[in-house]
């Protein structure tokens, strides 16, 4: 009895060791992470900075720039009101004397508000330098943050060597639907056969990547980040141990993470668009509702070959089904 008792206490304390390890490790991993999210809003606060300087710079040299305009303008009213002073003094004196010429004197006094109205008029010009500064300041810097956003959705490109003769393709490789008659399509190692699937054109061995699928209007679809060796002929098993890690929604709004035994998601609702972020050299694949950027699933794993973005419509077991899977691509 003793001999038992002390067996199951050393496993109990085996198993605290293992959760006071698990405890060192949480929060290891939540300070590089910590530095991580610190470290990526620096970049973004460095940004806005850099852009808040350059603006306010451009904006006290235009404020130079017309103030050096408006006291020339200024100058030359003063010069002109002198002369407008000069010719009222010899109007007086030729009402007194009558010996100017008056038709002369007209003309040069005619002539000479002309010209004050049009310097009016320049002057108005001017401030429309200023316009810039009133537009959508922060459009027009989102749409720069381009340059240092990183990854963005990348405007990938179907394989059409790799899709399923079920499947076709947009002209423009960006789309793919399902059809239930088979398309001519010929022969090759590349191509599914066995399961309704394509996949992005190019593959990934490095980096970080980030692609956005428009699945609305779809009630079933698999989509993730396979392995080049996959089987292509073959109705294979969908989890990381066969290359694998995707996620795949059925039955209208059931969404399952696809893990060796497949775990159903809870969803707040149903995505319209889904991100696929892969860390390729940080061993993770995770998915987003791209439309607010909320967390769905994260795999860890050890990647040792070729990824490529995986895309199944699937068929149309669950009624209707017909509508495309669709490339994201980012246009700012």
């Amino acid at each position: 009895m003793c001999l038992a008792l002390e067996s199951q206490l050393e496993d109990l304390r085996e198993l605290q060791n293992k959760q006071e390890q698990k405890k060192v490790n949480t929060k290891y991993g939540i300070y590089v992470l910590e530095q991580h999210i610190t470290s990526e809003f620096i970049k973004l606060y460095q940004f806005l900075h850099e852009e808040e300087e350059q603006l306010m710079k451009q904006l006290r040299d235009e404020e130079m720039v017309i103030l050096q305009k408006v006291e020339h303008v200024m100058e030359k009213i003063q010069e002109k009101a002198d002369i407008i002073k000069t010719m009222i003094a010899d109007i007086h004196l030729w009402l007194q004397q009558q010996k100017l010429d008056t038709v002369t004197l007209l003309k040069d006094a005619r002539n000479l508000i002309t010209q004050s109205c049009e310097e009016m008029l320049e002057d108005a010009d001017s401030n429309q330098e200023l316009g810039m500064f009133r537009g959508p300041l922060l459009y027009t810097v989102w749409k720069k943050m381009n340059s240092i956003i990183f990854p963005v959705p990348s405007p990938l490109l179907l394989d059409p060597e790799t899709a399923n003769s079920h499947l076709v393709l947009s002209d423009d490789l960006r789309s793919v639907t399902y059809r239930p008659t088979s398309q001519q399509y010929y022969d090759n190692p590349k191509r599914f056969t066995g399961q309704f699937a394509v996949l992005g054109f190019d593959g990934v061995m490095a980096g970080r990547h980030y692609w956005e699928v428009i699945v609305e209007n779809k009630n079933e679809w698999n989509i993730g980040v396979i392995k080049e060796s996959v089987k292509r002929n073959s109705n294979t098993e969908k989890k990381p141990e066969k290359g694998f890690w995707s996620l795949y929604l059925m039955e209208y709004d059931i969404l399952k993470a696809m893990t060796s035994t497949p775990q159903v998601l809870n969803l707040t609702r149903k995505p319209q668009k889904v991100g696929v972020y892969l860390d390729y050299e940080g061993g993770q694949v995770s998915f987003y509702d791209a439309t607010n950027m909320s967390h769905l699933y994260t795999f860890t794993d050890i990647f040792t070959e070729t990824l490529y973005l995986y895309l199944n419509p699937c068929d149309n077991e669950f009624e209707p089904n017909l509508a495309p899977l669709e490339l994201f691509h980012l246009k700012l």
